[in-house]
C-alpha cells in the first residue's frame, strides 16, 4: 500500500525502540544504536559541560524508510542529554529518546533518509 498523503502516526510504545501504530498494524525501527545516536554523541563529545552540570536537551528530525508501505517515516525525536561524570574534563552523552512527532510521508526522491529502514513486526 503506497503512501499518498501525510498522516500523523502515533508511537504507541517505547521500551527499547519506539512501536508505531500505522494502518492498524505495528511497526518498529532501531534508535538505540543509529546514526542518529551516534551523531549526537559524536557533537556532544565536543561540548563542555555548562557550569550547572545539568542535562541539556537535543532536538532532531530524521526520515526513515518504510519499504513495506513504500512510504517514509518522519520523525521529531528529543533526545536528553546528561553529562558524562563529575569530571572537569567531561563531556555529555546521550541518555533518552523522547518520539515528539511521527508522520507517515509520501516517499519522495529528494529527502535523504536514514540508513535504518522501519520495519513491520510480526503478531
Amino acid at each position: 500500500m503506497k503512501c499518498k498523503v501525510e498522516e500523523e502516526v502515533q508511537c504507541v510504545e517505547f521500551i527499547d525502540n519506539p512501536v508505531f501504530e500505522i494502518h492498524g498494524k505495528q511497526y518498529s525501527l532501531f534508535l538505540e544504536d543509529s546514526k542518529m545516536v551516534h551523531d549526537v554523541d559524536k557533537a556532544l563529545a565536543l561540548l563542555p559541560i555548562n557550569q550547572a552540570g545539568i542535562g541539556i536537551p537535543i532536538f532532531q528530525h530524521r526520515v526513515y524508510e518504510v519499504p513495506s508501505l513504500e512510504a517514509d517515516l518522519a520523525l521529531d525525536v528529543l533526545i536528553d542529554c546528561q553529562p558524562w561524570d563529575t569530571a572537569e574534563n567531561s563531556h555529555y552523552v546521550s541518555t533518552n529518546l523522547e518520539i515528539v512527532k511521527a508522520k507517515l510521508i509520501p516517499q519522495r526522491n529528494d529527502v535523504k533518509t536514514e540508513p535504518e529502514k522501519v520495519f513491520e513486526l510480526k503478531e
